[in-house]
């Protein structure tokens, strides 16, 4: 895959992606000015930032379960079942947030 080399070898906008690694979401100026995200990534984020009574993202895990984002993880095989929610493969540790899959690994199904 092209994505996956270009993540490799540092170029383009995988130089400064942070979807995998983790970032701190201090913000909404972390999400427009400051990071890299997946695009689906950014948009939950600015979606609970713009309706979170403050910029914690404790809250942001149930969040994510009440959405309808609906995908498969391909690593885990033929017999995966579709995943509703993102709060599977997203990880809260403090201020920083991380997916826990690559991108790649992921297969949304778009309604």
């Amino acid at each position: 895959m092209v994505s996956l080399q270009a993540r490799s070898a540092g170029l383009g906008v995988w130089a400064k992606d942070t979807t995998t690694t983790g970032a701190a979401i201090t913000g909404p100026s972390s999400l427009t000015d400051d990071l890299v995200l997946l695009p689906k990534r950014f948009r939950r984020l600015a979606d609970h930032l713009r309706f979170a009574p403050d910029t914690s993202l404790d809250c942001f895990p149930s969040h994510l379960f009440g959405g309808a984002d609906r995908f498969r993880i391909l690593s885990q095989g033929s017999t995966a079942k579709a995943l509703t929610g993102l709060h599977h493969v997203v990880e809260v540790n403090g201020g920083t947030v991380r997916m826990t899959h690559p991108i790649e690994d992921l297969v949304f199904a778009e309604e």
